[in-house]
């Protein structure tokens, strides 16, 4: 945590070693997916766009956490209350995929 006003996160000194973990055990999304939706629950919704969007620019930009960019997208994204954050968030995501044609921004099992 970076910045405790506005939720801004960055990576920690040691993130190789966490990422590696993230890339092998995709159990630990379900987990950062308790840890978002827990954050608004607990009144601290500024958290949760910040943290979203970390791991969107992480996944989509840099091309780190491959094993995370579908939960990212999925749930991540949609974990966050308000509203308008989550259209930036959508709106950095759909900037950012490639292939742009398909971008899907929704849990691909739930819009069938």
């Amino acid at each position: 945590l970076e910045d405790r006003d506005t939720g801004q996160v960055r990576r920690a000194q040691n993130y190789q070693k966490r990422f590696q973990n993230l890339n092998r055990h995709s159990h630990n999304n379900l987990r950062i997916t308790r840890i978002l939706k827990s954050l608004g629950e607990l009144g601290l919704e500024r958290y949760q766009a910040p943290l979203a969007r970390f791991f969107l620019e992480e996944t989509l930009v840099r091309g780190e956490l491959p094993a995370v960019r579908q939960s990212a997208l999925d749930y991540f994204v949609f974990s966050v209350r308000c509203a308008r954050q989550r259209r930036r968030l959508l709106r950095f995501a759909w900037e950012h995929f490639r292939p742009r044609r398909k971008f899907v921004w929704g849990p691909h099992d739930k819009l069938r």
